[in-house]
């Protein structure tokens, strides 16, 4: 017992008040970003495992205009890929259905067309 207070000293935690909560909270919430900051960062980088995207994928996902994106597109015709064409399409907002490269080549190619058709470079 302590004496200073004149009070038997309590056994039992003090009660978590709501900002007590909120701090657990946030530390629990900071300890498990830790957790998945630490444990992506073990993961074998992009070169390790095999995948490599082709440069002039990179320059059509960085493209800004249709134009440079066929310009782009055209040059990538003779060892373009199955994964290549998935790839350009999610980046447009388009769907392209499974099949031979050079059918899937040209629709997107055609949806390419599509939009630069309807591309604005005025401003509004």
């Amino acid at each position: 017992m302590r004496k200073s207070q004149g009070k038997p000293a309590s056994k039992q935690p003090a009660p978590l008040y709501r900002h007590s909560r909120q701090e657990a909270q946030k530390t629990q919430i900071l300890k498990r970003r830790t957790f998945l900051y630490r444990r992506r960062a073990q993961k074998p980088a992009a070169d390790e495992t095999g995948f490599h995207l082709d440069p002039l994928v990179i320059e059509f996902l960085d493209a800004d205009t249709c134009e440079k994106r066929l310009n782009i597109l055209s040059a990538l015709r003779e060892r373009i890929t199955d994964d290549m064409i998935n790839i350009m399409a999610i980046s447009v907002g388009v769907e392209i259905k499974e099949g031979d490269v050079e059918r899937r080549y040209d629709e997107l190619r055609s949806c390419l067309l599509t939009f630069g058709k309807y591309e604005s470079n005025r401003l509004r």
